[in-house]
C-alpha cells in the first residue's frame, strides 16, 4: 500500500542521491480567480514615488532629513531629490541608474545623499512613520504594536565572518549563511 503513495518521478540518482521534483501548481478554482480579479480592479496601481509623497503628506517624514551642517533653508526640489535617493537605495538601483531614469543629475543625487541621508536622519524618519502608524485606529485592532510581520533572505558566504554566523534554526546542515531581515517596520518604535 505504501508504494502506491510514492510519486513515480521520485527516484535515486546514479550516485544514490534522492531526487524529488517540485510539485506542480494546483489549478485555481474559477470562483477564486474571479474574486482575485475583482479585488485587483479595486486597488489602483500606484507608483512607489506617489505612495511616498502621500506618506510624507501624512507623516512629514521627509522633514526629518536635515542638512548635516544644520542649514535650515530647503529648496523646492529637495523633497523630490530625497525621494529619488531613498528609492535608489531601497531598490538597489543606485544613484547612477536613478539619475538616468529620473532626469535628476547624478551630482545632485550624490550631494543630497551625502548631506541629508545619515543614520540619525533615517532613524528620525523611521520614527515619524512608526509613530503615525501607532496612532491609526486600525493598528490597535491588531494588538499593541510590539510585533511585526517579517521576512528574510539567506546569503551564502565563503569563509569565516565576525558579523555572520549560521543560524541552526534556519540553516541546518553544512555551509554558512547570514540572514538579512527585510522588515515591514524596519525598527520597532524607531529604535535600533
Amino acid at each position: 500500500m505504501r508504494a502506491a503513495c510514492v510519486r513515480p518521478e521520485v527516484r535515486l540518482s546514479d550516485k544514490g542521491e534522492l531526487i524529488i521534483p517540485p510539485l506542480s501548481a494546483e489549478d485555481v478554482p474559477a470562483e477564486a480567480q474571479a474574486l482575485r480579479d475583482e479585488l485587483s480592479e479595486l486597488l489602483p496601481l500606484a507608483p512607489i514615488a506617489s505612495l511616498l509623497v502621500e506618506l510624507d503628506r501624512r507623516t512629514g517624514f521627509l522633514d526629518c532629513f536635515t542638512h548635516a551642517s544644520g542649514k535650515q533653508s530647503r529648496s523646492a526640489e529637495l523633497k523630490r531629490n530625497l525621494l529619488a535617493v531613498l528609492i535608489a537605495n531601497a531598490t538597489n538601483l543606485g544613484l547612477v541608474r536613478m539619475a538616468e531614469a529620473c532626469g535628476i543629475s547624478y551630482d545632485i543625487l550624490a550631494w543630497t545623499e551625502e548631506w541629508y541621508i545619515r543614520e540619525e536622519t533615517l532613524a528620525a524618519a523611521n520614527a515619524a512613520i512608526v509613530n503615525y502608524h501607532h496612532r491609526l485606529p486600525l493598528t490597535q485592532v491588531f494588538g499593541g504594536g510590539t510585533l511585526s510581520s517579517s521576512d528574510g533572505q539567506r546569503f551564502p558566504v565563503q569563509g569565516k565572518s565576525t558579523t555572520a554566523r549560521a543560524m541552526k534554526k534556519y540553516f541546518a546542515g553544512p555551509g554558512r549563511g547570514i540572514r538579512r531581515a527585510l522588515r515591514l517596520i524596519c525598527q520597532l518604535f524607531g529604535g535600533r
